[in-house]
């Protein structure tokens, strides 16, 4: 935030604290469901505005400033995906349910921002229910999608929705554990993105989704990897609690830690 203030999303409620931990304001969902809540954080938008969704489907955009409601939509589904925002417009994520696939809108948020639209995305196994991770990311004009599940990471056209490319990172047949951890994280100085999924850390390029390098791990991420493009270091935390430290040019693993056990 630009005020240095620190949003949290959890629960029924979207709050910003000062950095001495005193409340800014609070925003309840509007959504009447007794069980809706808020299960992804908010991202502030280049405008000042702030862009969150519940697990009813109701997507916000917020004054950031203040947390009043500027407009909202509802999106079909529950928002389990960060949002990506571009200038004019805002790309947001629906899980759907079975038999109906998740959803991707780009959304606009500026007077003269006409071309949005809505598509389907994580479809590849129309018996398997999938929705993309825990954030998009906009590179190379295109919407990067993570998709949970089924292993999959796709591009598509930010301007038009269609498929840009589409690659499988991991082919994991165990309906009860995630293929991909996380969303996609971004190596900018590299024109790339990382990936955790179920055999490790894998790399590949924004431009095609073809594989740079992959870090073979044996044990599953607990979470997406973390990158210092400017020291091109990387960090991912192991389920077991180890904490692999890698160089994020070629995949080589330089150190590894034990932080806690498992």
């Amino acid at each position: 935030h630009d005020d240095g203030a620190i949003v949290v999303a959890t629960g029924r409620f979207v709050r910003a604290y000062l950095v001495n931990g005193d409340l800014m304001w609070d925003f309840e969902t509007l959504s009447p469901g007794a069980y809706a809540d808020f299960r992804v954080q908010p991202v502030v938008g280049p405008r000042g505005d702030l862009f969150v969704g519940d697990s009813d489907g109701l997507f916000y955009r917020l004054d950031a400033t203040t947390g009043a409601l500027i407009e909202s939509w509802n999106l079909g589904g529950p928002v389990l995906t960060a949002a990506a925002v571009a200038d004019d417009y805002v790309f947001a994520a629906a899980r759907g349910s079975v038999g109906f696939a998740a959803t991707l809108h780009k959304l606009p948020i500026a007077d003269n921002a006409t071309a949005f639209w809505r598509r389907s995305v994580c479809d590849h196994h129309e018996l398997r229910l999938d929705w993309p991770g825990t954030g998009l990311l906009l590179a190379d004009a295109n919407v990067i999608v993570a998709c949970h599940w089924q292993g999959f990471v796709d591009a598509f056209d930010s301007a038009t929705g269609a498929t840009a490319w589409s690659v499988q990172v991991s082919d994991l047949e165990d309906d009860l554990v995630p293929a991909l951890v996380g969303g996609p994280v971004p190596d900018e100085a590299a024109a790339a993105i990382l990936v955790g999924h179920a055999g490790g850390v894998s790399k590949l390029s924004t431009s095609d989704g073809s594989l740079v390098w992959e870090l073979v791990t044996d044990l599953r991420p607990a979470g997406r990897p973390a990158l210092d493009a400017q020291a091109a270091a990387g960090l991912v935390l192991l389920e077991d609690g180890t904490l692999v430290a890698f160089n994020a040019e070629d995949g080589t693993e330089q150190a590894s830690a034990k932080l806690f056990k498992a």
